[in-house]
């Protein structure tokens, strides 16, 4: 019985890793590829203080699509690097975590302090430039790589059920009068 709750632990944990990751991707890059270039091209037509209440007015949907999202997910890829989810080997799960890490350490050395500037100083074409240019590299890159241990993960679980429903096939065949 503890088999079969940890086995559906670990399936709800892969699930989630599959459907957090592309949620993730999604949202990331509609923010990335809208709301920054947004700011670079509004900014310049409104005031400073104008510019700050807008960010002001819309900072908290930030947290609630994007970073509890991404810190659930961080928490399953954890988790499944520690226990496994076979048929996927654990490296597939280390992999995701490590370029996880690296956008969150992105996000924390880089994008927050370009962010908090943006808050208190108002519009800066430059900050927003570099906020553009290092979500690209920084975060966007390691998202796209981190796919690549997704889509390994998928393909390991679709090959398993493929062989468990052949398997059982041939044995129901051989059972058969």
């Amino acid at each position: 019985m503890a088999t079969d709750r940890s086995n559906s632990t670990r399936d709800v944990l892969l699930l989630l890793f599959v459907g957090l990751y592309f949620y993730r991707i999604g949202a990331t890059s509609l923010e990335g590829f809208f709301n920054y270039p947004f700011w670079k091209d509004m900014g310049p037509m409104m005031s400073n203080a104008d510019f700050i209440q807008l960010r002001s007015d819309h900072i908290w949907k930030i947290f609630l699509l994007i970073v509890a999202p991404a810190g659930i997910s961080i928490l399953v890829t954890a988790a499944l690097a520690v226990m496994g989810a076979p048929p996927v080997p654990r490296w597939v799960f280390i992999g995701a975590l490590l370029f996880q890490l690296i956008a969150i350490a992105s996000t924390i050395a880089i994008q927050l302090p370009i962010q908090q500037q943006l808050d208190t100083t108002g519009y800066d074409a430059a900050a927003i430039e570099r906020l553009i240019s290092t979500d690209l590299l920084l975060r966007k890159l390691p998202g796209l790589i981190q796919g690549i241990f997704v889509v390994v993960a998928m393909w390991r679980v679709i090959i398993s059920a493929r062989e468990l429903h052949f398997t059982q096939a041939k044995d129901a065949r051989l059972n058969s009068p």
